[in-house]
């Protein structure tokens, strides 16, 4: 069986991997390729669905997934990845227990006439709450339930595109190559924006809609009422951030919190929910990666199948024993020199093994050469030092050798020492992963709005045509807000933040996605849901002509439009 110290970096070949029970196998797709998995044999899932023996499964460029089996199986996996390695530590046992909780409290409500479980999932970003919500939702249906899923990750949606909350009824596993895109017809309410800061009022008063229309729909459901609902939340979750998450516990009334791989917000919550609220803490996914562990892993690796790597790390071993069983004053000081030497040595190709699961980051290439050279320097002092004794060197001969030394390796260091220093402020490890991490969520934002008018695999075959100014009316939900010193004597200023602003047609609204409203007054726009969404592709201001890019055919169902801050462009 491989082990995170076998990882396969850069396949592009065929790979079998043989899963023991309860591991999981960790997928990170190129993002230039697809990939082919198939199950051989056993059982297994990805993310609570479960893998039908013999059929390949394909997955998008940049896909992240996770091959779990209870009771062991065979997975091959063929095309390219950037990461592929199977894990015996996972949090699937946890989960399952979780699963078992929700399930009873599902059954009590049966019994007892009353509404199922309604748990949030929290944390901070890249945590795996999303994950988590799937699988739980994936469990609960496998066994006849019919859940309902509430997403108000405004800035990466699993239900509809960015800038919306949405809900929906989960009565089938998600599909295991697309997910949720599945879902005829779920509920969805326009907020956008990409962040829940940028309108705060909005989005809590969004949510206690939604939470209203779902109150209905449980009430009028009985399977639906004790299914349950399972909510996923944004990544913020200080100040403003905070205060929503508490906003949206008590507008759907929750009784389950799951906080993902944070104390501090466990600490909060436990302190500001009722008693009646279970709020419980739990690893993060298996899925997102713990680089620290895997780089040492790697680094080890590096030596054992390296023989020069190898017969260094032996050799400076072996002088370490040597001078450390020497009876002279010495020996403690010479095999001290050596161990610094050799632990040096070792960080130097951690830094290097860090650098290369971080793309190649420059800090921890710089911090590498760094270690290396001092490894040099306390090597090149441990043997003039080991010289000057043994062959009784005069004492001018052996200052100026270690001076040389001292210099040589100082200047070096020092040199490198600085510009690590300034590198780093521009180049940290922090930047380097939140770079990464704000690139990935744009471009999965991105392929989200394009999957909505172009399909998964572009199956689907949007329309473009032309539409009169007069023929539709623009809104913008929110608008700026006079500073005190512009209002009158003693009038306060009043909330704008949930006031419907016309929006005059100009060349500024090209590339702006549109929420099509089913509102039949512009003073409903708010809290009714949409039914699709628009994206402007030119203005003709001579013509007075939009240019639109819509799912359907002409004419529009409503004429009233809400303008998101989200643009997308049309290049295929």
């Amino acid at each position: 069986m491989e082990t995170p110290s076998e990882t396969k970096e850069e396949t592009t070949h065929t790979e079998e991997y043989k899963l023991e029970p309860f591991s999981e196998l960790r997928i990170e797709v190129d993002s230039g390729a697809e990939l082919e998995v198939e199950l051989l044999d056993g059982k297994a899932e990805v993310f609570g669905t479960e893998l039908v023996k013999g059929k390949k499964c394909t997955f998008l460029p940049s896909s992240k997934l996770a091959v779990f089996s209870w009771q062991g199986c065979g997975v091959k996996i063929n095309g390219k990845t950037e990461m592929a390695y199977v894990a015996k530590e996972t949090p699937m046992v946890m989960y399952l227990n979780l699963h078992g909780a929700l399930e009873q409290m599902r059954q009590k409500a049966e019994l007892e006439m009353s509404r199922g479980p309604r748990i949030m999932v929290v944390g901070p970003t890249d945590v795996g709450k999303s994950t988590l919500c799937q699988l739980l939702l994936n469990y609960a249906v496998r066994i006849g339930r019919a859940p309902l899923f509430v997403d108000i990750d405004v800035g990466q949606s699993m239900i509809s595109i960015p800038g919306t909350i949405a809900a929906a009824v989960i009565e089938r596993p998600t599909d295991i190559e697309d997910g949720f895109s599945q879902i005829l017809t779920p509920l969805v309410y326009h907020f956008g924006h990409y962040s829940p800061n940028e309108n705060l009022a909005l989005y809590n008063l969004l949510i206690s809609r939604l939470a209203q229309v779902i109150q209905t729909k449980c009430e009028t459901n009985k399977k639906i009422s004790c299914s349950g609902v399972v909510i996923n939340t944004s990544g913020w979750v200080r100040g403003g951030g905070y205060q929503s998450l508490v906003h949206t516990a008590g507008a759907f009334e929750v009784d389950v919190i799951v906080v993902l791989d944070q104390e501090r917000l466990y600490n909060e919550l436990v302190r500001d929910m009722p008693d009646f609220v279970k709020v419980i803490v739990i690893p993060k996914s298996g899925g997102v990666i713990m680089v620290f562990f895997y780089s040492l892993a790697y680094c080890l690796h590096l030596i054992s199948s390296s023989p020069i790597l190898l017969s260094c790390f032996l050799l400076l071993l072996f002088f370490f024993l040597f001078s450390l069983f020497l009876s002279l004053s010495f020996s403690f000081f010479l095999s001290l020199f050596f161990s610094f030497s050799l632990f040096f040595l070792f960080l130097s190709l951690f830094s290097l093994s860090l650098s290369f699961f971080l793309s190649f980051s420059l800090f921890f290439l710089f911090l590498s050469l760094f270690f290396l050279f001092l490894s040099l320097f306390f090597l090149s002092f441990s043997l003039f030092f080991s010289f000057s004794l043994f062959f009784s060197l005069s004492l001018s001969l052996s200052l100026s050798l270690f001076s040389l030394s001292l210099f040589l390796s100082l200047s070096f260091s020092l040199s490198l020492f600085f510009s690590l220093f300034s590198l780093s402020l521009s180049l940290s490890l922090l930047s380097e992963v939140v770079e990464r991490n704000a690139h990935s969520r744009t471009e999965s934002r991105d392929n989200k709005i394009r999957e909505y008018f172009y399909g998964i695999r572009n199956s689907f075959f949007p329309h473009s045509f032309e539409v009169k100014f007069s023929d539709i009316k623009i809104y913008k939900i929110g608008g700026p807000t006079l500073p005190d010193s512009c209002l009158p004597l003693g009038m306060k200023p009043q909330d704008s933040k949930t006031k419907v602003v016309p929006v005059q047609p100009s060349v500024g609204l090209m590339h702006h996605v549109m929420s099509l409203s089913s509102a039949l007054t512009p003073d409903k726009l708010v809290e009714v849901n949409i039914l699709g969404f628009l994206v402007i592709t030119n203005v003709d201001t001579e013509r007075q002509m939009f240019t639109i890019l819509a799912p359907a055919p002409r004419p529009l169902p409503r004429n009233f439009l809400l303008q998101m801050d989200i643009q997308f462009l049309d290049i295929k």
